[in-house]
């Protein structure tokens, strides 16, 4: 099975289905600020 290279700020969610593996990107809960995922709810100095 191939599973994709989520880009910054994704992760990769699987799900089966019918006994088949089904990975997508999904956005996290949270920004990325210079390369760096932020949680959503942190504060920055």
């Amino acid at each position: 099975m191939d599973t994709p290279s989520c880009p910054l700020g994704n992760e990769l969610r699987c799900d089966t289905q019918d006994c088949c593996p089904r990975c997508r990107c999904v956005p996290m809960n949270g920004c990325v600020l210079n390369h760096t995922v932020i949680g959503a709810g942190e504060r920055l100095m």
